[in-house]
């Protein structure tokens, strides 16, 4: 904008410069036809007319006054004229000045003004001062339903990795299981334990006590370090109906994760009986089942009938590469274990002194075995049943058993995902009917099959009428054969 006024000023002047220049030029040649026309009149130097174009007329001749007049009268004008362009000039000047430092001084003048302006005082009102003082309350609370929340979580977790230290392998001293600590060989009392051997071949008070003894079969005398650290079992029943889940063949890496997993979702606490020759690889699972609280017992080594079952001495080999594999991968000596097929298999109980001889020497050993007197039926034929079928069988056989220690059978190995499906079905409906689930331990009555004269009665949980009962029971071992 002030370039733009700027620019009018000027053609403004310069217009007015043009018609001064012109007015003196018509001057000139009216000088130049005076000077013509007076002749005889003395005139000044030439050098002198531009200073004093309006001389003083010259009274020479009487018709030189009315020209010396008009002359005068021509340059009054001009100079008028001159005067009026010059004052223009300077008030456009001055005008384009003023605006210039005006628009230039607006901004500084602004600022001070807008920063020193007071701010007006709003008065608040009794209302508004109880609703801040109620959101200052209520933030307040907020940050410290959040420090309360935090503070909660880092109890619970710190729980957490406590319960789980107090149930490390290398510090367990459990019912259902112990172990270790690692060191080197010791001597006391005769007895070495050099723990850089198989659990299997570290020698223990127990074998201190056969390994001199001429009546001992010789198999009692092998693996000096194959001993529980129970010697016995528990025969009461229980007052109230408890069931103990347990998983035969595992462990897989397909269906016992879901089954661990679901076993923690619940806070239940089962028992697996297993494959050690499947332990590799799935050390991690084992652990785990340790960590959480879970029963780890032999299954078998290698779940072939004809090997395991030639004779004691070869039972105790599969039994005790079982029990250093399981040893090995982390630290913990297994307490109990299942016969594979159940005691009662044909190939076991065929024989007239197998199955008592094996029995006798795993008892003396600390050793107990457990059958089962509910069963899911998830082993049964050549498909396993859909899982609302298998929750159903086992909810119903737990519920109607007459004896109040009930141990169910299920399986965890491969092609059984549907047990694992089946599992929390399990879960909520023995928890419907009132019944606890437990992991076995030295305080667990056994369940037995076989029932001869050399059994006792109290493992049998039956009064002697009850034959029709026992042979129930004989079934369900049968119809499970693995």
């Amino acid at each position: 904008m002030a370039n733009e006024e700027s620019r009018k000023g000027n053609d403004f002047l310069r217009e007015q410069d043009e018609k001064r220049n012109r007015a003196m030029k018509e001057l000139q040649d009216l000088q130049t036809l005076l000077d013509g026309a007076s002749e005889g009149v003395q005139k000044k130097p030439a050098s002198a007319a531009p200073k004093k174009p309006a001389a003083a007329p010259r009274p020479q001749k009487a018709s030189s006054q009315e020209t010396v007049l008009m002359e005068k009268n021509l340059y009054q004008q001009a100079e008028e004229e001159r005067a009026r362009q010059e004052e223009a000039a300077r008030q456009e000047r001055i005008r384009r000045t003023s605006s210039q430092k005006k628009s230039a001084a607006q901004p500084k003048k602004a600022q001070p003004a807008a920063a020193d302006a007071p701010r007006p005082v709003r008065k608040v009102t009794r209302a508004e001062a109880e609703r801040r003082r109620k959101a200052r309350r209520r933030s307040s609370l907020i940050r410290l339903g959040g420090l309360l929340i935090v503070l909660l979580l880092i109890i619970l977790a710190a729980a957490c990795t406590i319960r789980k230290a107090s149930k490390s392998p290398k510090d367990l001293n459990a019912a259902n299981g112990s172990a270790v600590v690692e060191g080197s060989a010791s001597a006391e009392n005769g007895l070495t334990v050099d723990t850089s051997k198989p659990a299997s071949q570290q020698e223990t008070e127990q074998y201190l006590a056969v390994k001199d003894d001429a009546d001992a079969p010789d198999y009692a005398k092998t693996y000096p370090g194959l001993y529980a650290d129970t010697t016995s079992v528990t025969t009461k029943e229980s007052e109230e109906k408890v069931c103990y889940l347990t998983f035969d063949d595992g462990p897989s890496d397909t269906v016992t994760p879901k089954i661990l997993n679901t076993l923690e979702e619940y806070d239940v606490q089962a028992t697996f009986f297993l494959v050690a020759s499947q332990v590799p690889g799935n050390e991690e699972l084992v652990q785990r089942m340790i960590e959480d609280g879970d029963t780890v017992c032999i299954h078998a080594n290698v779940h072939e009938y004809e090997t395991i079952y030639a004779s004691v001495q070869a039972y105790l080999d599969d039994f005790a590469a079982a029990y250093d594999t399981i040893y090995a991968a982390t630290g913990y000596r297994v307490q109990g274990f299942r016969f594979p097929g159940g005691s009662n298999n044909g190939i076991l109980t065929g024989s007239d002194t197998l199955y008592s001889a094996i029995v006798t020497e795993m008892r003396r050993r600390g050793f107990e075995y457990y059958d089962w007197n509910a069963y899911d039926g998830d082993a049964e034929g050549s498909s396993v049943p859909d899982p609302a079928s298998l929750a159903s069988r086992a909810v119903d056989e737990v519920g109607q058993s007459s004896r109040n220690d009930v141990i169910l059978l299920m399986h965890d190995t491969y092609g059984k995902e549907n047990t694992a499906t089946a599992l929390p079905s399990i879960i909520e409906g023995l928890r419907s009917e009132g019944i606890d689930m437990l992991p076995i331990s030295d305080s667990t009555r056994p369940v037995h099959f076989e029932v001869n004269e050399d059994t006792p009665s109290e493992y049998t949980g039956q009064e002697e009428d009850n034959s029709e009962e026992d042979s129930s029971e004989e079934d369900i071992g049968d119809e499970a054969l693995e």
